[in-house]
């Protein structure tokens, strides 16, 4: 399992997911993560108009983030990364 923080105005929300493993893929036969997706809601950014996403390490030797995308549901408001 990978948690993954994500802290800003909001303060913090984690959640984890299971990134590889025997028969984890959609298919049952690949031992990766192929179709679990996180999704995060009411995420505000900090004063400076940032948010940090973390990924930390359990176990083992690393640890990735393999896509990320935001969504703003103001009109408004660009994202650029």
């Amino acid at each position: 399992m990978t948690p993954f923080p994500v802290v800003g105005g909001h303060g913090q929300q984690s959640q984890q997911l299971q990134t590889s493993g025997t028969n984890l893929g959609a298919n049952g036969n690949y031992d990766g993560n192929d179709s679990t997706v996180l999704r995060f809601s009411n995420l505000k950014a900090d004063p400076f108009g940032g948010l940090h996403v973390d990924v930390r390490l359990v176990q083992g030797s690393y640890a990735y983030l393999g896509l990320i995308r935001l969504e703003s549901r103001d009109p408004r408001r660009v994202l650029s990364l």
